[in-house]
């Protein structure tokens, strides 16, 4: 599972994990916890690591904004100052390079719910809204051409 758009199910189904387990919500929520402040520190506001298409847009930054570097840089401090249990789960979804597949998902999350394109979110905590499915969502904006984009979370024309 390496779709960084994938919903929290997909995502702990895809580290094997069952999210009716405690232990798994702790597990999550540390993982969530070590992503939101590395966000806070290392990303957030910080015009300096977008690309230059994006250096006049107004935060919050959506992690597309953001270079393919900064977001790495990133997702290596994270991983690199982990604490266990995360620890022994990012060492599974690693490379050699610094890239974690694991890591790159709950980073995407923690930009994406403070990008404001998640209408559906009744708070600003990610994964409120994990249940609810995309069926009100229509795949064609009427009288145009744009489409849904689940990948982007946005239409696209």
């Amino acid at each position: 599972m390496r779709v960084k758009s994938a919903s929290k199910n997909e995502f702990l189904s895809g580290l094997g994990l069952n999210p009716e387990n405690p232990a798994t919500n702790n597990l999550y929520g540390a993982m969530k916890a070590e992503a939101i402040e590395a966000f806070n520190t290392r990303l957030r506001g910080q015009r300096s690591l977008l690309r230059p298409q994006f250096k006049n847009s107004p935060p919050p930054f959506a992690a597309n904004q953001f270079t393919d570097e900064a977001f790495k840089t990133c997702v290596r401090f994270i991983w690199s100052n982990s604490r266990n249990p995360t620890r022994e789960w990012y060492d599974r979804a690693g490379t050699p390079g610094g890239d974690n597949w694991i890591i790159a998902w709950m980073l995407y999350h923690i930009c994406r719910y403070r990008d404001g394109r998640n209408q559906r979110a009744q708070s600003r905590n990610f994964h409120d809204d994990d249940d609810l499915d995309m069926a009100h969502v229509p795949s064609v904006v009427p009288g145009t051409t744009a489409y849904y984009d689940p990948a982007r979370n946005n239409y696209q024309t």
